[in-house]
C-alpha cells in the first residue's frame, strides 16, 4: 500500500516530531530565557539547558527562596505534581510541583520539559533534590494523576516514597473507559468503587477474589485492570493512604487555572520568554505574598471570643472557624456503657454517629501539625523606619531608614500643654546597658509563664492583673493584650507629676466608636489630661491624650494617621464630652515626629512608646523587640503585691462602670 495514504503510526511520529521541532527551534527566543534566568540567579535555584538538534532536550527549572521555605516546612504532607499545556505557542508541558499550606495549596518549583516522558521528568526531579535534599526521619509522599510518566520518574528518584493516584482522575479515567468498552457496565464500576474504598487488606483482597470471578472480568477487562490499576493497589486503595494527605489534585489544577485566566491572559507574547516573565515575575511572587499575608493576619494576641477555647489561638482562621462551629454539636452527645473495662468509650454524636473515643495522645498530634499552625518564619527582620524633621518640612512623610528612633530630632512643637521630656541620647554605636541587662533576663520571666496556666496571675498594677498569657504576648511577634496596653500606660500616668486621667481601652474605644453613656459620675474637671489606647476594628492599637484645657487631641497611629479616623475620632469625642456637660469644640492634630511601623505585628510596642515619649516620668522602650525585653521585666519586677489593690479595684470599677 502507498505509505503517502496510508501512513503507518511511526511515519505519523515522525511528522508530528518533525513539526514541534520547527516550532521550537526560536534561538532568540531561548537567548532571552537564559538571560532572564541568569537574572535570577540572586533570587533563588535556576537551571535552563536549550533546545539544540541532537542534544538532550529542553529543559528549564526554577525555585525562589520563598518556595524553598515552603517546601522544607510543608514536604512532609504531601506534594502535589502535575502538569499542564497551551501555556506558550509550544507544545510545551509545564509542570508546578505543589505543597498543601497552612493556608491553601502553594507552588515550591516549577520546570518546563521538552516532552513529557519519564526521562525528563525524572531528571527534573533529581535536580530539584540536589537543591533541597529532603530529611528521610519521615516517608515521602506524592500526590499524581494517573500518568505513569510522572509515576516510574517518581520511583527511580524517590525509591521509598508513596506515591497515590488523585481520586478524581481515577474515577475519570474508570468512566470513560466503561463508555468506550462494551465488556464494562456500572457493574464494574460499582466493584472498582468497592475496592477503592476499602479500610483494611482483608476486605481488599476479598473484594479483588470477587472481581476475578465476575463476569465482567473478561480478558479485555483483564489486560486493562492489570496493566494500570490492579498491580498498583497500593497506589489508590484508600487502606493504603495516609489520613493527611490529598486526595485529589484539585490545588495544582486550581494554581493552573489562576496562572492561565489570573495573568497569561493579559499577556499576548505567548513565547517562552514572555511566558516565563510573567511566571517568575508576576505569578510567583504573587502567589507568596498571599500566603505570607494571610500568616500575618493570623498573629495572635487578637480579641478573641471568650468561647473559643485556648487551644484554637493562633491557628489559621479557616481551621478555627471550623473547629468553632462544631463546639456546640460537643454538648448533644451520649455515652454508651463499656462492654469491659479495657474498652475505649463510645459516644453517640449530635448526627446520630457512633464514634470511639480513646485517651491515645497520637489524637493530639495535630495540634503542633504544620498545617494548623501560624508560620511565623516569613516575617522577617526589618530596620525601624524613622520620618527626619527635613521630610516633615517638606510636607513629605517619607521614611528614612535609621538604626534606631533615638536618633529623632527636636520633637515639634504641638499645641499642647503635655512637652516631651528630653533626655540625653547615646550613640548609635553605644548600646544602652540598662537594655543589655534586660536582654539577658527576660526570657525568665517567659519561662515562667510558660510553666503555669495561661491565666495565672503574674503581676499588678492597680486593678490591672497581668496573667501568664498576657506576658507571653510580648514575645516574638505577637501582639499586645489589652491588660499589657492597659497596665503599661498605668504604670506610666501614675509615675508622671501631670494630673492625667488614664482610661481602659475598652472604656476609651467604645466611647471612640460612638458611646456617649458612659463615665456620667466621674469629674473631668480635676484632670489636665486624658490618656488611653484606642483598639480599632479588633486588631490594631492607636493612643491619644487630650489636653482639657486647650480642647486638643493628640492622635497616633503606627502605620500613619489616616483622615477619616482622625475625623471620626474628633466627631465621637466630641459627642461624649458635650454629654458630660463640656460645650468646647475639640480639635485633633496628628503626632507628626513619631518612629512608624513596619511590620504587622507591634502596633502595640511602638503605641507605647509613643506614650513613653510624651509622659515625663515614663521609660524609654526601644522597638520592638528590645522594647518587648524590657517591657517584660518592668511590668513584672515593679509589680504591686498580688494580695492587694482592693483600693485600685473599687476605684476602677467605680470609674468605668460609672
Amino acid at each position: 500500500m502507498n505509505r503517502r495514504f496510508y501512513p503507518l503510526s511511526c511515519d505519523i511520529k515522525n511528522i508530528v516530531a518533525s513539526h514541534r521541532t520547527k516550532r521550537l527551534s526560536a534561538d532568540f527566543d531561548q537567548d532571552l530565557v537564559d538571560r532572564l534566568m541568569k537574572l535570577s540567579t540572586s533570587n533563588g535555584n535556576e537551571f535552563f539547558r536549550p533546545y539544540k538538534k541532537g542534544g538532550a532536550g529542553l529543559l528549564l527549572i526554577y525555585m525562589s527562596h520563598d518556595m524553598v521555605h515552603l517546601l522544607r516546612r510543608y514536604w512532609q504532607y504531601g506534594i502535589l505534581l502535575d502538569a499542564t499545556y497551551r501555556t506558550t505557542k509550544y507544545f510545551l508541558p509545564f509542570f508546578q510541583l505543589v505543597v498543601q499550606t497552612n493556608c491553601g495549596f502553594q507552588p515550591v518549583a516549577v520546570f518546563v520539559l521538552e516532552t513529557e516522558d519519564s526521562m525528563s521528568i525524572r531528571e527534573a526531579l533529581e535536580i530539584i533534590d540536589e537543591w533541597v535534599p529532603l530529611p528521610s526521619s519521615k516517608k515521602l509522599n506524592f500526590i499524581i494523576d494517573h500518568s505513569l510518566p510522572e509515576m516510574l520518574a517518581i520511583e527511580e528518584v524517590h525509591p521509598k516514597a508513596g506515591i497515590f493516584f488523585c481520586d478524581f482522575h481515577r474515577e475519570q479515567a474508570w468512566c470513560r473507559w466503561v463508555r468506550g468498552s462494551s465488556a464494562a457496565g456500572e457493574n464494574l464500576l460499582s466493584m472498582l468503587r468497592s475496592i477503592a474504598k476499602s479500610k483494611s487488606q482483608i476486605e481488599m483482597e476479598n473484594l479483588v477474589d470477587q472481581l476475578r470471578m465476575s463476569e465482567v472480568f473478561t480478558p479485555k477487562v483483564a489486560g486493562w485492570l492489570n496493566k494500570h490499576w490492579l498491580n498498583h493497589l497500593q497506589k489508590w486503595v484508600a487502606f493504603f493512604r495516609p489520613a493527611f494527605l490529598p486526595t485529589t489534585t484539585n490545588g495544582v489544577e486550581s494554581l493552573h487555572r489562576v496562572l492561565k485566566h489570573s495573568f497569561l491572559k493579559y499577556y499576548s507574547d505567548r513565547s517562552l520568554h514572555g511566558f516565563m516573565s510573567a511566571v517568575m515575575v508576576k505569578y510567583l511572587p504573587e502567589q507568596f505574598r498571599k500566603y505570607r499575608a494571610a500568616n500575618l493576619s493570623l498573629l495572635s494576641s487578637r480579641t478573641f471570643n471568650k468561647e473559643i477555647p485556648e487551644f484554637l489561638r493562633n491557628r489559621p482562621q479557616k481551621f478555627v472557624k471550623h473547629c468553632a462551629s462544631r463546639l456546640k454539636r460537643t454538648h448533644d452527645v451520649s455515652v454508651l456503657p463499656r462492654r469491659s473495662q479495657s474498652d475505649d468509650r463510645r459516644v453517640i454524636g449530635s448526627t446520630g454517629s457512633t464514634y470511639t473515643v480513646t485517651a491515645d495522645p497520637v489524637n493530639y498530634r495535630y495540634l503542633s501539625h504544620d498545617l494548623f499552625t501560624v508560620d511565623l518564619e516569613v516575617q522577617q527582620e526589618r530596620k525601624q523606619l524613622v520620618p527626619t524633621k527635613v521630610c516633615i518640612v517638606q510636607g513629605k512623610n517619607c521614611p528614612i531608614p535609621t538604626e534606631t528612633p533615638m536618633s529623632l530630632k527636636e520633637a515639634h512643637k504641638l499645641p499642647l500643654g503635655i512637652s516631651r521630656p528630653f533626655h540625653a541620647k547615646p550613640p548609635l554605636s553605644q548600646k544602652r546597658s540598662s537594655i543589655k541587662s534586660e536582654d539577658e533576663h527576660a526570657p525568665e520571666v517567659w519561662q515562667q509563664a510558660h510553666s503555669v496556666m495561661p491565666t495565672h496571675q503574674l503581676a499588678r498594677h492597680g486593678a490591672y492583673f497581668l496573667t501568664a498569657a498576657d506576658f507571653l504576648s510580648l514575645r516574638g511577634n505577637e501582639w499586645l493584650t489589652d491588660s499589657i496596653m492597659d497596665a503599661t500606660i498605668h504604670k506610666f500616668v501614675r509615675n508622671d507629676v501631670q494630673n492625667i486621667l488614664h482610661l481602659p481601652s475598652q472604656t476609651m474605644t467604645a466611647i471612640l466608636n460612638g458611646r456617649v453613656d458612659l463615665l456620667t459620675k466621674t469629674d473631668f474637671t480635676k484632670y489636665d489630661s486624658i490618656a488611653g489606647t484606642y483598639h480599632q476594628h479588633g486588631n490594631h492599637w492607636t493612643g491619644l491624650i487630650t489636653n482639657l484645657q486647650n480642647a486638643c487631641i493628640l492622635y497616633y497611629d503606627p502605620f500613619g494617621e489616616k483622615a477619616n479616623i482622625m475625623a471620626q475620632i474628633e466627631r465621637n469625642w466630641r459627642a461624649f464630652m458635650n454629654a458630660r456637660g463640656n460645650q468646647r469644640s475639640f480639635n485633633i492634630a496628628p503626632a507628626v515626629d513619631e518612629a512608624r511601623q513596619a511590620d504587622a505585628c507591634n502596633c502595640g510596642i511602638f503605641t507605647l512608646q509613643f506614650f513613653s515619649r510624651m509622659l515625663k516620668a515614663a521609660p524609654s522602650l526601644l522597638p520592638p523587640m528590645k522594647g518587648r525585653l524590657y517591657l517584660s521585666n518592668y511590668l513584672f519586677d515593679e509589680s504591686d503585691p498580688l494580695d492587694g489593690g482592693r483600693d485600685d479595684i473599687n476605684a476602677y470599677t467605680k470609674l468605668v462602670f460609672s
